[in-house]
């Protein structure tokens, strides 16, 4: 009763404020009991929600390109990034050899594993009100309430800066140890599905995946026939031989029906070049 306490507070819905309430004084008293109850209902849900993503985030190694850096780029990165002469408090968080500096205001913004101590964390979680909220309120930018957690952790767990993505070696990450039928590539889905309490979808039926196939390499629907043709194919390479069906023979069939204006002829770099020096000749090129 406590939490639902708090969540309803903020809105003053509940029996006991019925009469200090120009609209619920209109309800009867009933209708009354049923909103406030229907409230603290959802408020409870919104505050679980909540509660699970954190959770989550707190149980995983936070990254900086995948996790921080969007959160960064999005609220930050304005005030605080590349650009010198949009740069407030002598301030830059996209380079790590910047972010750990004092700022103007004689504070460092990150301190390495101390949020209590790095002033990121203390701007960012003032009220709105507050003059110096980061980001301000008239720049239009805003961090949400789960994304200050995640700053917050990240700071925690080291504040680790990475690179960009195209200078770091990919390295081979292990094969989860999840009982998986198909490609060992399912094993990362499932373990990331289930850290995001989510689990995988069943197998959609042929048609379906042929449909998507089908639209996906041509860009139009399977005909009736390929369908049947597919569905009754029962042979354990049956999807793979479909896929090289449309992506080579197919492909080039669909394009001389899907447009019009392509003329069935044979071209040839010949034809090309004797059109070029025609045009370039009659002087309407140089």
């Amino acid at each position: 009763m406590t939490v639902i306490s708090l969540l309803t507070t903020k809105y003053s819905i509940s029996c006991n404020n019925k009469l200090s309430n120009p609209v619920l004084r209109m309800l009867p008293y009933k209708q009354v009991r049923v909103f406030s109850e229907l409230h603290m209902r959802v408020s409870l849900s919104l505050f679980l929600v909540y509660f699970s993503v954190c959770s989550v985030q707190a149980e995983r190694k936070l990254e900086f390109n995948r996790d921080i850096r969007p959160i960064l780029s999005d609220g930050c990165f304005h005030c605080h990034g590349p650009d010198e002469k949009e740069r407030k408090g002598g301030l830059r968080l996209d380079l790590e050899s910047d972010a750990f500096k004092n700022a103007k205001s004689g504070f460092p913004a990150i301190v390495k594993g101390d949020p209590d101590e790095s002033e990121i964390i203390a701007r960012i979680f003032l009220s709105d009100d507050d003059e110096e909220h980061m980001p301000p309120l008239d720049s239009g930018k805003s961090i949400t309430l789960e994304q200050k957690e995640i700053l917050k952790k990240w700071i925690e767990q080291g504040a680790e800066y990475q690179g960009h993505w195209a200078f770091i070696a990919p390295k081979r990450s292990p094969v989860p140890s999840i009982s998986v039928t198909g490609h060992p590539i399912d094993a990362f889905i499932v373990d990331r599905l289930k850290g995001e309490g989510m689990e995988m979808q069943g197998l959609a039926d042929k048609e379906t995946l042929l449909r998507r196939a089908s639209l996906d390499l041509i860009g139009l629907p399977p005909s009736i026939n390929e369908v049947d043709d597919f569905v009754n194919d029962s042979s354990s390479n049956a999807t793979k031989k479909y896929w090289i069906d449309y992506s080579v023979h197919r492909t080039t069939e669909r394009e001389w029906h899907s447009n019009g204006w392509i003329l069935p002829v044979t071209r040839t770099v010949m034809d090309f070049r004797a059109m070029v020096v025609g045009i370039c000749g009659f002087g309407v090129i140089g």
